[in-house]
């Protein structure tokens, strides 16, 4: 199973030479995604595939097409192969969800 790297704030402001209240920022603005960890007091994660679209200036999806993205992935999970990429861990989500759910 391919997974993508979780990344604290500290680790994607050194990565991008930003100061860390920076990477914050871009987090509470939603120009970057992250993921709460223990209902906050972990802090945030960002995804590594995040830091690598922050850098090639794509801007994020809005709601509506990112829920777009998650159904296509979800007709599609079975056949798509898990390669590194944009979508692996969505793909294999979507294939244990089914699974569990049979």
């Amino acid at each position: 199973m391919v997974t993508e790297r979780l990344m604290t704030l500290a680790e994607v402001a050194d990565h991008l030479r930003l100061n860390v209240e920076t990477v914050r920022r871009y987090v509470r603005s939603g120009k970057l995604r992250a993921i709460r960890l223990g209902g906050g007091r972990a802090g945030y994660r960002v995804p590594s595939e995040e830091v690598r679209r922050l850098e090639s200036g794509a801007k994020p999806l809005s709601p509506e097409e990112e829920i777009a993205r998650l159904r296509a992935i979800w007709a599609d999970a079975d056949s798509l192969p898990l390669v590194p990429g944009t979508h692996d861990l969505a793909v294999q989500a979507i294939r244990e969800m089914r699974e569990e759910n049979g």
